[in-house]
């Protein structure tokens, strides 16, 4: 579905008028004037802006706890699942606490399978937080 239905001039000059459809609390952007209102760019974009941002918050609510769940649960439990063959993997490449491009610091001390998936679901947190709080803004 397109994100405006139309942009269709009315009378003579430049005058343009955008309708969107994805946001009903704004159904008319209004008629602008280029000649009176260089702005027109900038109108649209800070409406598209609110739309975007309205439906991302919307989309963040709505999926947010499965995200959390996905990070504090199923992320450790697929790394137990393959732990086996993780430690083939290491037996095989033995990469733990040394440097292969691009570590993150303190990969010195990260020196088992296991500290390398508290390291991800710890990042993962993070973001997770940081996301939520600049969403609820």
């Amino acid at each position: 579905k397109a994100l405006f239905s139309s942009v269709r001039a009315r009378g003579i000059g430049d005058l343009v008028s955008i309708v969107i459809d994805e946001a009903p609390q704004m159904t008319d952007i209004g008629t602008y004037s280029t000649e009176k209102n260089s702005s027109l760019a900038e109108n649209f974009t800070n409406a598209i802006n609110t739309i975007f941002k309205t439906k991302l918050k919307e989309r963040w609510d709505q999926k947010k706890e499965e995200l959390r769940t996905f990070i504090t649960t199923t992320i450790q439990s697929n790394a137990d699942n393959i732990s086996e063959a993780a430690k083939l993997n290491f037996i095989k490449w033995n990469i733990l606490g040394t440097y292969v491009w691009p570590n993150p610091d303190g990969y010195e001390q990260r020196t088992t399978y296991q500290s390398e998936i508290d390291l991800l679901i710890d990042f993962l947190t993070k973001r997770f937080y940081f996301l939520d709080a600049e969403f609820s803004k």
